[in-house]
């Protein structure tokens, strides 16, 4: 568990009684944290009161623990894109956890809608991805675990823990980013000079040496006359 250091508490008491005379009181303390890890600041407010039991999970956090930064390259993607990030990010800022989920579920299908086109199920769209290279098929089912979260969200009312909606950005945001990498490359490679040709081999000018002659044959031997015999 990483460690806080406490930069500044504040306290507030109340106290109340009802129209039966029931006495009770409450507290809210303020504290403002700095990660000893980080050094990011936090304020938590805790809560008390004398006729309700509570503990840490009902604490509140300023910004939330869902809350995180938006990717430096959000703005790199197409236009409603973008937008939609942007009003993610705000729910995670404002702890709108289904909110959120719903909008990452969302992004996913403005994703598919403009990589394979928006007609079939979603898994058929994503078995698409995979077939036209898109997507790993060993990755498929993470997609898919994202897009049920959202599902869920939407259609059955789940409020997704902290630790199970970052897992969702995670997912979100590794399955954008490759469309940011592909167009920046491209742009890299327009404005790398490109590597000048190599010259053309220069053609000989010279002319080559003439082959020494070949040395004359020797002339053949004389044939000797032979004298005639005498009877």
């Amino acid at each position: 568990m990483t460690k806080h250091k406490e930069l500044k508490a504040a306290m507030t008491c109340h106290d109340h009684i009802d129209e039966w005379g029931h006495y009770s009181e409450w507290t809210e303390n303020h504290r403002m944290l700095e990660c000893c890890g980080c050094s990011s600041i936090q304020l938590r407010v805790e809560y008390w009161h004398s006729d309700i039991p509570l503990d840490d999970s009902d604490f509140d956090y300023y910004p939330p623990r869902v809350s995180r930064r938006k990717p430096d390259w959000y703005r790199m993607l197409p236009d409603d894109w973008a937008a939609l990030i942007h009003e993610i990010y705000g729910a995670l800022a404002s702890d709108s956890r289904r909110l959120a989920v719903m909008g990452a579920r969302t992004l996913i299908d403005l994703y598919l809608a403009e990589t394979v086109g928006d007609h079939g199920t979603f898994a058929q769209r994503l078995d698409r991805l995979v077939l036209d290279g898109y997507l790993a098929k060993n990755t498929k089912d993470t997609l898919e675990a994202a897009l049920d979260a959202g599902n869920a969200a939407a259609h059955r009312g789940h409020t997704p823990s902290a630790k199970d909606l970052s897992l969702v950005m995670d997912i979100v945001e590794n399955l954008l980013h490759p469309h940011v990498l592909k167009v920046e490359a491209a742009k890299l490679k327009a404005r790398t000079p490109k590597r000048a040709p190599k010259p053309a081999a220069a053609a000989a000018t010279v002319a080559a040496p003439a082959a020494p002659a070949a040395p004359a044959a020797p002339a053949a031997p004389k044939a000797r006359r032979q004298k005639p015999k005498k009877l």
